[in-house]
């Protein structure tokens, strides 16, 4: 918020240097992020007084001005501006000033001398207006300095969300009387009423009292639209407000003053004479100023008269009630409306301005009638006409006083400080705090209504430390040790994937959980159903129909940014293709992964479930091309091999690879990973279906894993000695059904040969006629070896023959002689 020191004298003195006001005023929570000073590139320039104006003798189109500049002669000065008349007080640029990168000096122009010049608002750099001569207010003498006169100093606030009652001049002004202890000046509003009373002209009628909890207006007939004065369009400008005309500048000047956003209507066009705050109806439009028709929506507060609506609730205004050049009667609507409601309709509707802002973060109901007595009040002022008698005020429901203890004891505990009893009663009743004694040293504060921000008695001291200055607490040590770091096991879980998964040669991705159905509807393009899926698997993408079933279900947001990114993605896989295919036109290896989160939509009745997956993808070559040797692509095997070495290096479980299939992967290279009986994850060859929706051009090579069940399963990493003793190794071959999964055979393999088999390793499968039709023989390499001794011959065959009696017993499996 931008803050003009001229205007800010006005509710209190300023007896701080500028730098140090803006040093007070950051370390008191409302940082001052710039200083603006308008006038300082302005020397040479001074308040000039037209005393005549006549025809320029050879320009039809100039006119020679007459002006006394302070100085012993008046000055002749050549303007070709036609919004000037004798009489008129301006700035004037005299000869050696500098306007701009242009240098002011006595030249004739069409043959008369022409002492200076006279300076639009685009020239002196105060605003775009570059129409004609900036006509300066009637009081500073003729040769008084402009800067003096126009100049001024603008801080540029940032005002925190929580404190809506500095986005005003006042607000910002009761904070300054607090650093300073200055007296604060709240301004005397004097209206004159006349005519009949507001209430026989107008009816209101609030049908969302939850949205509007009290709505206010006046009616003021009579008025003349056109510009407003040099001061109000000045202060306006200086504060980063356009100037309209006069009753809209008063709103936006009232605005800015107290805080409290005002709407004015052209009251001939609100039919029926009735204002009714209503929510908007299924399939209403309206037209707001901006001449854009827009869509509403049941959850919008609308302005309404008799037939139709007249305004977005403090959003926009409609256009066809927009106060303009034929405006005579003007209604001034002054309200308070729930925060979520515009900040929800603002939002829905792309529309944003300083009133939506401030009703955003929460007007303070009270200011709802000083703000529309002030603006009548400068309304008759400045457009003439008449104040009709009385207000139509309707708030119902009025809010409670809140009432808070503090003592003395607690606010020097928090603090670490002390504090005199009667500076704390000083600054909490210059911030508007009410405060009733309860002995020496304890109060009740009433909290005033505008401190939205004020719930519990910690926040009262916290006004006191920073009113009174964080410098006054001594800094101390902690008497006791800082408490352990609390390492949270997610994180740390996560950091280590990435850690690994980076070892591994990948690169890690980041994309946003929004998405759209339409491009998740693209993993499903192949219609292939899938065989294998659990359905008690977390992660729907690993469930049978799982994103088929899902997908009209998923999470959308009501107002989102962009088509792309209207729902919460259910699979990781569809970012993962994205990033993959973008990647894949421009580099030749591509690998990737991503760790988030995807959102199962919600059973009736319970929440949606937030749900935690990891996904690798690769493409293209396995290394760059090289004259050293052949480049070689990047296949399953690949995918596979990440995974079992990041498998290995978390100390997973042996995991069993299982064939199967899914919509978005190739039939037969296509695999389920699962520990015992829970699935966490598949792993395969993108489908070409697939891959064309997503505008991939070769093969690409995925997997998606749910971290949930992957945490579960990870085991304490043991660092054991290496033996000193020798190894023994031995070859089998098992003859089993050709529909048996090397994995199921590893896995009886491993569980039956105890703690001496230190390896298994399958080096050769084999099918032919030697074995019979239907039967294949995989062949194991297996490593023994004893931690405390040599083994024996006797106890390999021991174990291997218990291998045998578990591979028979479970599998009907047997060994393949010689």
């Amino acid at each position: 918020m931008k803050v003009p020191l001229r205007w800010l004298r006005e509710f209190v003195p300023l007896p701080l240097p500028i730098a140090e006001l803006a040093t007070r005023l950051t370390m008191s929570g409302t940082e001052v992020e710039g200083v603006e000073q308008t006038g300082a590139a302005w020397p040479g320039l001074v308040v000039g007084k037209i005393v005549a104006l006549e025809k320029h003798p050879n320009a039809d189109r100039l006119q020679l001005a007459t002006v006394d500049t302070g100085a012993s002669a008046p000055a002749q000065i050549v303007c070709g501006a036609t919004n000037i008349a004798a009489g008129q007080t301006v700035p004037v640029a005299l000869p050696g000033s500098t306007v701009g990168d242009m240098t002011i000096e006595r030249r004739r122009v069409r043959g008369v001398v022409s002492e200076g010049m006279l300076c639009s608002p685009r020239e002196l750099g105060i605003s775009d207006d570059h129409e004609g001569i900036l006509i300066l207010d009637d009081g500073p003498a003729p040769g008084t300095p402009l800067a003096d006169a126009l100049g001024d100093t603008v801080l540029d606030l940032y005002i925190t969300p929580n404190r809506p009652d500095c986005l005003s001049i006042r607000g910002v002004a009761r904070e300054v009387s607090a650093l300073t202890e200055q007296p604060l000046c709240q301004g005397d509003v004097m209206i004159t009423e006349a005519g009949p009373p507001t209430d026989e002209q107008v009816r209101i009628r609030i049908d969302a009292p939850d949205l509007c909890p009290r709505y206010a207006a006046r009616l003021v007939r009579g008025v003349s639209i056109g510009p407003s004065p040099e001061w109000l369009r000045g202060r306006l400008e200086a504060a980063g407000v356009r100037a309209v005309n006069n009753v809209v500048d008063v709103s936006n000047y009232v605005m800015l003053e107290i805080g409290q956003p005002l709407h004015t209507f052209d009251f001939t066009h609100v039919r029926g004479g009735a204002v009714v705050v209503r929510r908007a109806r299924v399939g209403e439009t309206i037209r707001t100023l901006d001449n854009t028709e827009r869509a509403l929506t049941p959850e919008m507060l609308l302005i309404c008269d008799a037939e139709r609506a007249i305004a977005v609730a403090g959003v926009m205004g409609g256009s066809d009630s927009e106060v303009g050049v034929g405006t005579t009667d003007v209604l001034i609507e002054s309200a308070s409306f729930a925060p979520a409601s515009i900040r929800r309709t603002s939002q829905a509707l792309g529309l944003r301005s300083e009133a939506s802002m401030r009703f955003e973060r929460g007007i303070d109901p009270a200011y709802v009638r000083p703000a529309l007595d002030r603006a009548a009040q400068l309304i008759a002022q400045l457009a003439g006409g008449s104040v009709c008698r009385g207000v139509i005020d309707v708030y119902p429901q009025p809010e409670p006083v809140r009432r808070l203890p503090l003592d003395l004891a607690t606010l020097e505990k928090l603090l670490g400080a002390t504090y005199r009893p009667d500076a704390v009663e000083r600054t909490l009743t210059a911030l508007g705090y009410t405060l009733t004694p309860e002995g020496e040293r304890a109060w009740t504060v009433d909290v005033p209504s505008f401190r939205r921000d004020v719930s519990v008695t910690p926040d009262l001291i916290e006004d006191v430390a920073r009113i009174r200055g964080y410098d006054e607490i001594a800094p101390t040590l902690p008497s006791s040790p800082p408490p352990a770091t609390q390492v949270n096991p997610w994180l740390a879980f996560e950091a280590s994937l990435r850690a690994l998964l980076l070892e591994l040669g990948l690169n890690e991705t980041v994309n946003y959980p929004l998405t759209s159905q339409e491009s998740m509807a693209r993993l499903l393009a192949s219609g292939q159903q899938p065989t294998g899926a659990d359905r008690q698997a977390v992660l729907p993408s690993l469930r049978p129909d799982g994103l088929a079933a899902l997908l009209p279900r998923a999470i959308t947001v009501r107002n989102p940014l962009s088509p792309d990114w209207t729902t919460l993605r259910l699979t990781l896989l569809d970012s993962m293709l994205r990033t993959l295919a973008l990647n894949a036109r421009h580099n030749d290896r591509v690998a990737l992964f991503e760790v988030g989160r995807v959102y199962e939509p919600a059973e009736p009745g319970t929440l949606p479930r937030e749900l935690r997956s990891l996904t690798v993808g690769l493409a293209g070559l396995d290394h760059p091309r090289s004259w050293q040797e052949p480049a070689q692509p990047l296949d399953f095997w690949s995918l596979k091999g990440v995974l079992a070495a990041l498998f290995g290096r978390l100390a997973i479980a042996p995991v069993q690879w299982e064939a199967g299939t899914h919509p978005a992967l190739h039939p037969g290279r296509t695999a389920w990973l699962r520990l015992g009986a829970t699935t966490i994850g598949v792993i395969g060859e993108v489908h070409p279906v697939c891959a064309t929706a997503y505008g991939l051009t070769g093969r690409a090579y995925v997997a998606e894993l749910d971290l949930q069940s992957l945490a579960a399963y990870t085991e304490p990493v043991v660092i054991e000695a290496p033996s000193r003793y020798p190894v023994v190794e031995q070859d089998i071959a098992v003859v089993v059904s050709d529909e048996t999964p090397a994995a199921a055979v590893t896995a009886v393999v491993r569980q039956s040969a105890g703690a001496l088999c230190r390896k298994v390793r399958l080096f050769d499968v084999y099918r032919g006629e030697q074995i019979g039709a239907g039967k294949q023989s995989l062949a194991f390499a297996l490593t023994f070896q004893a931690q405390d001794r040599t083994l024996t011959v006797e106890e390999v065959n021991e174990v291997r023959e218990t291998i045998r009696e578990a591979l028979a017993a479970t599998l009907g499996a047997a060994l393949r002689a010689g």
